[in-house]
């Protein structure tokens, strides 16, 4: 049968078991039933009202040019509106054209594959339920729905595709004012390590329930993207809600759930940055902002309800911290690390660094505005952090996901600094003991009392073994060598000068493992290990001066002290890393050995002063800059005192052998830094790291001399140094050759 009408047509009760062309020109049909029995139907006109149901076991097409079968129904036009109360078909397939369907209830038992198709509420009926049980493809706009189930298939948002969900109060019966699905969630606001986190209700589900498929979809975030203020129609590649009511930031709206996970058209296209607009019921007035919140956007929230690691549902919240575009500047890495229950000093500061290391390479790279966190695998690319950025990058997500840091706290723990300390250290303990075996030094001139013209040449050589706490209650465990010679004379009968030099070597290694897994079920072994050398070069003059009747005598020396620095960094995501710097002192010190009973018992009051002009260290991966630590010049003030007991043996009137026992005790009154800066190659701006060295150091230890009075001395020492956070095991082998 064909009927073909210019301006519409209107029929009662239809049944078609056979062929039926209907056109109704520039209007539409209208009929107050159909039922399809068997056939095919095709129709032609701008439109079909229904006052029924369509329901047919066959497909809706439009413009489709194979044959039809039996119950199928074409569309033989390329705009065309179908309304009724429930629409029940196989399946829609458009191979052109734009179609929309006005309906409270759409069941399509297939796929749906559009060109341009809108699916919306009938208008003054109920809100839309919808059921796809197969895929739904881009180019599909849903409009006033209030639930949608897919099953074994995938929903594809593309950038022509729409979605406006009438937001309903819960109730269990259902009503046209409010839903059976309690998608209603809770936000924690408190500013703790659960900040973000969304609770959904006991019989929370989503809105739009997606089993056995996924939901794939993502835009690219325009930088220049102006909110708009003012009513707009919702647009393409937009969702927009309908509210009864103002929504405060402590809510959340469970929109989508997908059992087969969130996935993305491209790495850079994100669904989180799908704008979501404050509409009226039939979208044709939407607001960026609601005008009942201050500030109080509407934003897509990604996150991973089930815990498995992959992305699976969208919500609808209404603070930016937790939705829309993940901006750099509103995901910053160290607010995320100080939210941790356990997080340390240590990760706080390298997640600054972090976060300044991000602020830099934005800026060497044009991006000035804001800027989505998608850039951060782009701005790397190429660099010698690339990989360790990216694995950074991977971690922002999945909090953005989970609202769960613990994994940035342990990747901020991957890349602190602490050679920082190990150097500072290395610095400090390397002063102390050289000083203090130049005490020693001058100690023996006393014991051996000269007074008459000769002159000396000596060499002590040094093996140490020593271990510093560092930050995370941590141990650095390293080795020290030292050689020191010099040459005196006797200038007068009470005055003694001397030239000297010394050269020592301190090695020392800290290692550190961290769980560096984000995903469940994932195992990612973080280690980063640490072997830093300081090289100390040291030339300098020194006197002796007798007072009095020899009770006491003066003694004093000054020392330029250039120590060359040497780092090896090995840790998860960067090539070997190297390092090497330098820092300079000028030190003097004073002291007053004095006899307290016979030479038996001696002490020595002294005093040790200076600058230092700190250090500054290079680090290199790959050949390119990597880090770079500094600390700022500081002055040193120790003063100090020893007491020696000993007592001398002769085998010959020109022979000793003195054995003795030593105690000091020695304070930084000014002294190594208590923090130092570093950088990541790119960072504008330098972090503060801490250093802990106690100012104050006790040292004992004793030993065996052999003595003459002119040619070979030779002496054997161990002594023991003690600081709260340094410890030194120090042997040492001395010699001397008076002529």
């Amino acid at each position: 049968m064909v009927i073909s009408a210019a301006h519409g047509i209107d029929m009662a009760q239809v049944k078609n078991s056979s062929i039926l062309n209907l056109d109704s020109g520039d209007a539409v049909i209208n009929m107050a039933s159909l039922d399809i029995a068997g056939g095919t139907i095709n129709l032609k006109g701008s439109g079909l009202n229904i006052g029924s149901a369509l329901t047919t076991s066959g497909m809706l097409y439009q413009n489709y040019t194979g044959v039809l079968s039996d119950y199928d129904v074409n569309i033989d036009a390329d705009n065309y509106v179908v309304s009724a109360k429930n629409v029940s078909v196989a399946g829609i397939d458009q191979a052109s054209g734009a179609m929309r369907i006005n309906s409270s209830d759409v069941d399509v038992l297939g796929d749906i594959n559009a060109t341009d198709l809108t699916i919306a509420a009938n208008p003054g009926d109920n809100w839309l339920d919808l059921l796809v049980r197969g895929n739904v493809s881009g180019g599909t706009k849903i409009l006033g729905l209030e639930q949608m189930t897919v099953e074994n298939g995938d929903y594809i948002f593309d950038q022509n595709s729409q979605l406006m969900a009438a937001i309903l109060p819960y109730n269990v019966t259902p009503s046209m004012d409010s839903t059976t699905r309690n998608y209603w969630s809770t936000v924690s606001l408190n500013n703790d390590n659960t900040l973000g986190k969304i609770t959904n209700a006991a019989d929370g589900e989503a809105l739009i329930q997606i089993n056995g498929g996924q939901f794939v979809s993502g835009t690219k975030y325009n930088a220049g993207f102006t909110l708009n203020m003012g009513p707009v129609a919702l647009a393409d590649n937009q969702i927009g809600i309908v509210l009864r009511d103002a929504v405060d930031q402590g809510t959340a709206i469970w929109l989508l759930n997908a059992t087969g996970g969130l996935s993305e058209f491209d790495p850079l296209e994100k669904i989180r940055n799908l704008n979501v607009m404050f509409c009226n019921d039939d979208g044709t007035k939407c607001f960026s902002y609601l005008d009942s919140l201050e500030d109080g956007g509407a934003y897509i929230s990604v996150r991973d309800v089930n815990e498995d690691g992959d992305a699976d549902s969208l919500y609808v919240v209404f603070d930016p911290r937790f939705g829309g575009p993940a901006l750099i500047e509103n995901t910053r890495l160290q607010p995320i690390v100080a939210r941790q229950p356990d997080y340390t000093d240590g990760e706080y500061v390298a997640a600054g660094a972090l976060d300044n290391l991000i602020d830099g390479q934005l800026i060497d790279t044009g991006f000035f505005n804001k800027t989505p966190i998608e850039v951060i695998p782009v701005i790397f690319d190429g660099t010698n952090i690339e990989t360790m950025m990216t694995e950074l990058y991977n971690r922002m997500e999945y909090y953005l996901e989970t609202a769960n840091g613990a994994p940035i706290a342990r990747f901020s723990r991957l890349v602190q600094p602490r050679e920082i300390e190990q150097i500072a250290g290395a610095i400090a303990l390397n002063d102390h003991t050289s000083f203090r075996d130049f005490e020693d030094r001058m100690f023996d001139e006393f014991i051996w009392n000269r007074n008459r013209n000769l002159r000396k040449a000596w060499g002590d050589f040094d093996f140490g073994m020593f271990s510093q706490n560092v930050a995370d209650k941590k141990r650095v465990y390293g080795n020290r060598f030292s050689v020191a010679g010099g040459f005196d004379w006797q200038e007068s009968e009470t005055l003694i000068l001397g030239l000297t030099g010394r050269i020592s070597h301190m090695s020392s290694d800290n290692s550190d493992k961290m769980d560096l897994s984000y995903l469940p079920g994932q195992v990612v072994n973080g280690r980063v290990s640490m072997d830093v050398a300081d090289t100390n070069v040291g030339l300098g003059a020194y006197l002796m001066k007798t007072l009095g009747s020899g009770w006491a005598r003066l003694y004093g020396n000054a020392f330029f002290d250039m120590h060359f620095l040497d780092v090896t960094r090995h840790q998860n995501f960067v090539n070997t890393i190297d390092g090497d710097g330098t820092a300079f002192a000028l030190t003097s010190e004073w002291g007053l050995m004095h006899d307290w009973l016979n030479q038996y018992v001696v002490g020595n009051l002294y005093a040790r002063m200076g600058y230092n002009f700190g250090f500054d260290v290079t680090e290199e991966a790959s050949g390119q800059n990597y880090m770079d630590l500094e600390s700022d010049g500081y002055f040193m003030l120790t003063p100090g005192y020893s007491l020696t007991a000993q007592k001398r043996i002769y085998p010959t009137a020109w022979f000793q052998i003195r054995p003795y026992a030593t105690i000091g005790i020695e304070y930084d009154v000014l002294g190594a830094p208590n923090s130092a800066k570093y950088k990541f190659a790119a960072a504008n701006v330098f972090s503060e790291y801490d250093i802990e060295i106690d100012p104050m150091w006790a040292n004992i230890g004793g030993g065996f001399e052999f003595l003459s009075a002119s040619g070979v001395q030779l002496g054997i020492d161990y002594r023991y140094q003690y600081n709260n956070d340094m410890q030194l095991h120090n042997f040492k082998i001395s010699g001397s050759y008076r002529f």
